[in-house]
């Protein structure tokens, strides 16, 4: 079943590396350029940065349905950046759009007016787009290389009636050095690994959802 896209457009910004590694699965001591800290969150799979975290306090909904909002790219310091052009940065991010649609429409989505929603928000991080050859100034989509020696895709999962944010997703995007050519292949790649994370994370926020309250601990006279 496809998936619903938000309509706004996406967002070009420079990003920083990934700032800080995890500790344990209890005690995730993690920040990154795009999600921010992550100590109030609990690791429940993966390992170092790659892994779903859901928050450690409250109870979440339900991930029967999820709306993929528009994918968004950040380019890393390393980038030509004069080179990017706003029209070669759109083909990128559409790419990357497209391949998220594809993968993550394979996923069961309850589409019922009273079904519990989450807004997921994906990007690609600290993508790495640099000049073939030696002009200065602005390039077309072919006259550049792309890398992703620092890149991460990260995401994050959000209450669509409350905007709480109840999980957050980190995982490995590495790839070969390509051109515009081969994006299609990389960006496919990464949304079946940023899929796997994604059903993760809905199993375990649904699991909470319907798990039992927990009764605090009678105190004693």
């Amino acid at each position: 079943m496809m998936l619903r896209a938000l309509k706004f457009p996406g967002i070009f910004t420079l990003a920083s590396i990934l700032l800080a590694g995890c500790s344990s699965g209890d005690d995730p001591d993690m920040t990154t350029s795009w999600l921010g800290p992550l100590h109030a969150y609990e690791r429940v799979s993966g390992a170092d940065d790659d892994g779903v975290f859901v928050l450690r306090d409250g109870k979440p909904v339900a991930a029967e349905r999820i709306i993929l909002a528009p994918a968004e790219i950040t380019v890393s310091v390393a980038s030509d950046l004069n080179s990017i052009t706003p029209r070669a940065y759109e083909h990128i991010r559409a790419a990357f759009a497209d391949a998220l649609v594809r993968e993550l429409s394979k996923q069961p989505n309850d589409t019922s007016a009273d079904s519990d929603t989450y807004i997921v928000r994906i990007a690609l991080i600290n993508l790495t787009a640099k000049r073939i050859g030696k002009d200065i100034g602005a390039a077309s989509l072919d006259d550049l290389k792309f890398s992703f020696e620092m890149s991460a895709i990260e995401a994050e999962f959000r209450n669509r009636r409350t905007n709480s944010r109840s999980a957050v997703i980190v995982a490995p995007a590495k790839a070969k050095e390509t051109t515009a050519s081969g994006l299609a292949d990389a960006f496919g790649t990464f949304a079946e690994r940023i899929s796997t994370r994604i059903a993760q994370a809905r199993a375990e926020l649904s699991k909470r959802a319907r798990a039992p309250a927990t009764l605090p601990a009678a105190k004693k006279k």
